[in-house]
């Protein structure tokens, strides 16, 4: 027997964000959160739409005129002047409130520019997405007003840099049990000793959101709790180990980050202490439209580079279009690629619904989308 379709207002009651995909675990359809399909951003805020379609039309001039994806990939590394072209582009500032400079772009005209960017180079995307997705949205979300007018105004103008270092050689994504530690000092600054590995833009950055255990008691008991932190590359403990040489992706740059009695401020407290968990967690959910994002621009320009090729090249007489088994390829990826487009274009209308909880459907975006990407290429 199908579960009953019901209005998504109906968990209202119990002080829980709807979610379409949370709902199905529990045997309900909240089928307004996906219908009707959002209208486009034409038709919702043609302002907006307009701002996305200036930024995209400056990326594909700098793709003519500028970029050049297989020298950074060769080269492993993105050129100064190529950050700073973005910069002026405004391509830093887009997910940063415009009262500290920034565009604020809504989440449905980021991850139309997104897709833009991540189709002429995954490692653009990359640095794009740490900056934009994780390390200032980290800001963004949970820094305070002083926090916010120190780092923000910087990062939208591109001066510098923003990262996110969560991975450790022991933990990835397990916010809950990383293993670098916080302690508070006598002066009230924490004192931060451990590992960082895999982080985007790490080696280059101004201010990096990072995680470290710091001890609360709680009813005569002390209990280790993730905090966040923003720490700058000039305090006095950290260091950059190493960079690491990838297969792919290779002008994008992850680095390994080392704390050793690097003592923070108190005011680089990101949120509440103890409460890191809930920092990371609420940032990567956003970070995974990102990933969606990027590797759904990515698969669009994958499939129109193989069907340009499938046309051109010619094999017994005919052109590989031609043969029944590459259009089986062709066609079963235009079709992932059209479902992953869909699957964006409903999320990015969920996290624009600040009404609704779309944990799940990130996650389900991330899988489906870095899976596509992979089998495309």
């Amino acid at each position: 027997m199908a579960a009953p379709a019901v209005p998504a207002n109906s968990v209202s009651g119990t002080g829980e964000k709807a979610s379409f995909t949370r709902g199905l675990f529990a045997g309900a359809v909240h089928d307004s959160l996906l219908f009707p399909f959002p209208r486009p951003l034409d038709e919702r805020n043609p302002a907006e739409a307009a701002v996305v379609r200036t930024l995209i039309r400056k990326l594909r001039e700098m793709n003519e005129d500028l970029l050049d994806p297989e020298k950074y990939d060769e080269e492993e590394t993105i050129p100064e002047e190529v950050i700073r072209a973005f910069a002026d582009a405004g391509l830093l500032a887009l997910t940063i409130p415009k009262k500290y400079g920034g565009l604020e772009l809504s989440a449905t005209a980021y991850a139309r520019v997104f897709e833009e960017i991540s189709s002429i180079d995954g490692s653009l995307g990359v640095l794009v997405g740490v900056h934009c997705g994780l390390g200032s949205k980290a800001i963004v979300l949970f820094g305070s007003d002083t926090q916010k007018e120190r780092f923000l105004p910087s990062l939208a103008k591109g001066e510098y840099l923003a990262a996110y270092a969560l991975t450790e050689p022991e933990t990835g994504s397990d916010a809950q049990n990383i293993v670098s530690t916080a302690k508070l000092a006598d002066d009230g600054s924490w004192i931060l000793n451990g590992r960082k590995i895999w982080i985007g833009n790490g080696h280059r950055a101004g201010v990096i959101a990072t995680f470290a255990q710091t001890t609360l008691k709680r009813k005569n008991e002390s209990k280790q709790r993730p905090t966040a932190f923003l720490i700058t590359p000039d305090l006095p403990g950290f260091s950059v180990a190493g960079t690491v040489r990838k297969l792919g992706i290779r002008g994008s740059t992850q680095a390994e980050l080392v704390y050793k009695d690097l003592r923070v401020p108190a005011e680089n407290v990101l949120g509440t202490v103890g409460k890191g968990f809930s920092v990371a967690v609420h940032v990567l959910n956003g970070g995974r439209l990102t990933l969606a994002a990027g590797c759904t621009g990515a698969a669009k320009r994958t499939l129109a580079e193989m069907a340009k090729y499938a046309e051109q090249r010619v094999q017994f007489g005919h052109p590989l279009a031609h043969f029944e088994i590459t259009q089986r390829k062709l066609s079963t990826l235009a079709s992932e690629t059209y479902a992953s487009d869909a699957m964006l274009g409903i999320l990015a209308s969920l996290v624009d619904n600040a009404e609704t909880d779309f944990s799940l459907e990130t996650a389900c975006a991330k899988v489906f989308a870095s899976d596509l990407i992979w089998r495309a290429c």
